[in-house]
């Protein structure tokens, strides 16, 4: 309890500084900028958070612009990894709380880009789902995990491996034809 209490003491003056802030800046402690925005898609629902849609789901996992799935495919092995590691008690005992936090990061973030306004999800000329960046690192970590379990079994070996190397090779082809369809828009306007 005086952990929490000192925890909320320490947070509190960052808090009000930021509800001062938008109280002076947008006439409410609880109006952040989103509230003046010219894209309809900000001002819907909280902040673009409208909750689940099939579209928003579609979009943050599988459609060929813009899926999670589709453009870094090695993430299919990132609820492997979680089971891997959650249903042996020695894997548990090694590294079971990593594998916890990094799964409620990875989860918590899909929920909350599920649930955006599925044109706010999509942001643009972005590559891939918009916000899922922060929670990379995390799915990397259990997609290791993932790869440590299928590496067991000799016909998925190369099937696994074929997912990481997709993506590798995936982001920097659509980056660059992205690029280019960005300058062939510039100079033909």
């Amino acid at each position: 309890m005086a952990t929490a209490a000192v925890l909320a003491l320490g947070i509190a003056p960052f808090i009000l500084a930021l509800a001062g802030y938008h109280w002076a800046a947008f006439g409410s402690p609880l109006r952040t900028g989103y509230a003046y925005s010219t894209d309809e898609a900000n001002r819907r629902g909280f902040m673009g958070i409208v909750g689940f849609s099939q579209q928003s789901v579609a979009q943050l996992l599988w459609t060929p612009d813009n899926g999670l799935l589709v453009l870094s495919p090695w993430t299919a092995l990132v609820p492997v990894g979680a089971i891997y590691v959650a249903a042996d008690a020695e894997r548990r005992a090694r590294v079971g709380r990593e594998t916890l936090v990094a799964a409620f990061i990875v989860a918590v973030y899909l929920l909350f880009v599920a649930s955006l306004e599925p044109e706010f999800g999509r942001g643009g000329w972005e590559l891939g789902p918009r916000y899922i960046a922060v929670a990379m690192p995390f799915a990397a970590w259990l997609a290791v995990a993932g790869i440590e379990a299928v590496r067991r079994v000799p016909v998925l070996r190369v099937p696994a491996l074929a997912l990481v190397l997709a993506g590798v090779l995936m982001i920097p082809v659509l980056l660059l034809l992205r690029f280019r369809r960005a300058t062939a828009i510039r100079v033909s306007a």
